[in-house]
């Protein structure tokens, strides 16, 4: 399944900016992969997508929404079934520890 996070860009009622959108669909967007980790599903956020094409399809007014990421849910493969290419990229991430980018304690 992709699913699309978007924001209101504006209060409907007030007019004011919802400044605060992002960091709501933040806060969703977590849940429902901890959620989805639960049922034994992966959920993947994405925000190298087509964002013009998304418009498009979802038939959302680009001047009312703005789209977040794109997030794809379903089960894991078997890595065989994927093109040779992509097979290599199945790999563990090269990503920094966490010792390395967090510190407890004070900053000085």
């Amino acid at each position: 399944v992709l699913l699309y996070v978007l924001c209101r860009r504006i209060w409907p009622k007030s007019g004011r900016v919802n400044e605060w959108a992002k960091f709501d669909a933040g806060a969703a967007w977590m849940s429902l992969a901890l959620q989805a980790r639960k049922l034994g599903l992966y959920a993947h956020a994405m925000a190298g997508f087509n964002r013009e094409e998304a418009y498009k399809v979802l038939r959302v007014p680009e001047e009312e929404y703005e789209i977040i990421a794109a997030i794809a849910v379903g089960y894991y493969g078997d890595t065989a079934q994927l093109p040779e290419d992509l097979q290599k990229r199945e790999k563990p991430s090269d990503r920094k520890s966490p010792d390395e980018v967090f510190k407890l304690g004070r900053f000085e």
